[in-house]
């Protein structure tokens, strides 16, 4: 592994940490009856880093994983049809 590789690694594992943290004090704010606004708030900052994770890993990883992510939709979307090949 080159040091790039092991930084990524280490960028989006803090990321992916980060949105774990999020989506958890959404649980425990929604767990102990917390006003509806700072519920809202959590959730929506908990989005917010969702989103900003999916993009650090574009990111990191290039471009190409948002056609990967295309491809899985359309071959996913396009199961029963009948359909072996999908253009891009």
């Amino acid at each position: 592994m080159t040091l790039g590789r092991d930084i990524r690694k280490v960028l989006f594992g803090f990321g992916l940490a980060v949105v774990i943290a999020a989506w958890a004090s959404v649980a425990v704010v929604f767990a102990i009856d917390a006003p509806k606004a700072l519920v809202i708030a959590m959730t929506v900052a908990a989005a917010l880093a969702s989103e900003g994770v999916f993009w650090l890993g574009v990111v990191l990883l290039g471009w190409s994983v948002l056609d990967r992510r295309r491809a899985l939709w359309r071959w996913i979307a396009g199961r029963g049809q009948g359909r072996k090949e999908y253009e891009a």
